[in-house]
Formats: structure tokens, C-alpha cells, sequence
């Protein structure tokens, strides 16, 4: 699994990745025309049956998604702080509460 910020993406708005990978992109760009600047590159040779992604609401600059094995669960966030900023403000009740929510769901 890669992390990346600021990636590269082409005139589609769409980073080009080798066959090897599986781009993660934040949902909030399904709906939202703004640049992405979070991303996750998940090797394909990983069982998409053991991870998923998830939905955290109002978040464009966050990848999360959590993978689930003989490990038990672990839950991993890509967030993009923009340097203009002073400091990252984030409420994780939000993001703990869309967890949550998924979790009921599967």
C-alpha cells in the first residue's frame, strides 16, 4: 500500500498507476468537481475481499480504508493537511461515527 499527496493526475483528473495497483481515490470526488489530494495505491495482488474503503462524510481530503485478515481489523487514513493552513483541524467524531455506521452495515 502506497500513501500519496498532491499526486500527478492527468487532464481527466485521473492519476495513471501500473496494472500492479489499484487506485483509491476520495469518494467525495464521485460528487465533487475539486482536485483530489489524497489517494491510496493498493497492490492489486491484495484480496479485495480483505479490505474495504470507507465513506467518511464531508472529508475530500481524506482516503480511509480498513483492511480485515487473521489480524483482526485495521483502519488506515490518508489526510492531506495544506500547508497554508495553521494546523489540521479535524473532529474525528465524524469519522468514527461513519466507521461505526459502515461496520453495522457488513
Amino acid at each position: 500500500m502506497v500513501l500519496l499527496q498532491e499526486p500527478y493526475l492527468d487532464g481527466y483528473g485521473n492519476m495513471r498507476a501500473m496494472r500492479y495497483w489499484q487506485v483509491v481515490y476520495p469518494l467525495l470526488r464521485l460528487t465533487c468537481s475539486d482536485t483530489p489530494w489524497s489517494i491510496m495505491l493498493v497492490n492489486a495482488a491484495l484480496d479485495t475481499d480483505q479490505w474495504v474503503q470507507l465513506t467518511i462524510k464531508d472529508m475530500g481530503d481524506l482516503t480511509a480504508m480498513q483492511l480485515q485478515g487473521d489480524f483482526s481489523k485495521i483502519t488506515i487514513f490518508n489526510i492531506y493537511n495544506n500547508c497554508k493552513q495553521r494546523r489540521l483541524q479535524i473532529s474525528w467524531q465524524p469519522i468514527w461515527q461513519s466507521i461505526h455506521d459502515q461496520q453495522g452495515q457488513g
